[in-house]
């Protein structure tokens, strides 16, 4: 479980595709299995959880595959944050905290499928809380509540939910699956900076 994550599904190519683009750009990475025409990347630069660099990558995967790709971002005190782009154009982003910004229900769901009403709801209505939010510490509901939205949002979407409540660290100390593939660098188990300790 990853209390903070991000994570990119790409919607079209094969992970054969996607790996050669890993590879292309020297990045490192973990690939879900291509399930449902899609592939969820988990960079290890976004992983940093900057927004800029999320934002740029969902930006340029899309462009250089001609696919569409959905970025995700929680980071446990923004609730949720997403990014769709289309053969590099960014058609839609997201903010759930204590005020909504963004969200295009019919946008998103035309993209990746689902029903539209449905999606809207999730983004903009009362999010729901569980009963195994509401026992939670105060710092952690957020966390819970979005991870929570999140998984919420890619079943009404259709998609696989190998990125939810998982990150390119989490992945690096045993979280993969049977089937999943780490790209790039020779440095297995060498975690970001910002996340050994000293």
């Amino acid at each position: 479980m990853a209390l903070h994550y991000s994570n990119v599904t790409v919607i079209g190519p094969r992970r054969d595709a996607v790996e050669a683009w890993v590879r292309s750009t020297r990045r490192r990475a973990w690939l879900s299995p291509t399930v449902r025409r899609t592939t969820t990347v988990f960079d290890a630069e976004c992983d940093s959880l900057s927004t800029a660099a999320i934002e740029d990558f969902v930006i340029e995967i899309s462009a250089d595959l001609g696919c569409t790709a959905f970025a995700v971002l929680n980071d446990g005190d923004t609730l949720l944050m997403y990014w769709l782009a289309e053969d590099g154009a960014l058609l839609d982003s997201f903010l759930r905290a204590r005020q909504t910004r963004g969200g295009n229900a019919r946008r998103l769901s035309h993209s990746l499928g689902g029903d539209r009403h449905i999606v809207h709801e999730l983004l903009h209505g009362d999010l729901p809380q569980p009963r195994e939010i509401q026992h939670l510490r105060l710092v952690h509901a957020p966390i819970a509540r979005a991870k929570h939205l999140h998984n919420q949002l890619v079943e009404a979407l259709g998609l696989p939910d190998h990125g939810v409540d998982r990150s390119w660290s989490s992945l690096e100390c045993g979280d993969a699956k049977a089937g999943w593939q780490r790209v790039g660098d020779s440095d297995r188990g060498r975690l970001p900076e910002y996340l050994r300790l000293v």
